[in-house]
């Protein structure tokens, strides 16, 4: 079981995996879709901070192979696939969801570190 946090209210929802984590998740008011980051598993170099971004409804949620890098002195998100290769760019302040978890990316306190981690 995972615990979502959807705007302070907590909810159970199962994930898909036997490792408990817990998820902070945007979710779009009009089909509660909801687009998610591990904040135990932040990584940084420096002031560029990433996350996996995990997606689905309100009763369950999948890891996709999209990871969320944001340079937070710069207020600059892109997205990356599972090979580094960005593929969306400066979606900081572009939707409500990006803006919400590129600020709690780089609200997380403690980060692993990642030598190689890089935006562009």
């Amino acid at each position: 079981m995972k615990k979502l946090f959807l705007f302070g209210v907590s909810i159970m929802c199962v994930v898909g995996s036997a490792q408990a984590a817990e998820l902070s998740c945007h979710e779009a008011p009009d089909t509660m879709a909801l687009v998610c980051i591990d904040e135990a598993n932040v990584f940084r170099n420096g002031d560029v901070r990433s996350s996996a971004i995990y997606q689905g409804g309100p009763a369950r949620v999948r890891k996709t192979s999209i990871t969320m890098v944001v340079n937070c002195a710069k207020n600059v998100t892109t997205l990356q696939d599972r090979d580094g290769v960005n593929f969306a760019g400066n979606l900081s302040s572009t939707t409500a969801v990006s803006s919400t978890l590129s600020s709690w990316i780089c609200g997380v306190q403690k980060t692993r570190i990642a030598k190689g981690l890089r935006q562009f």
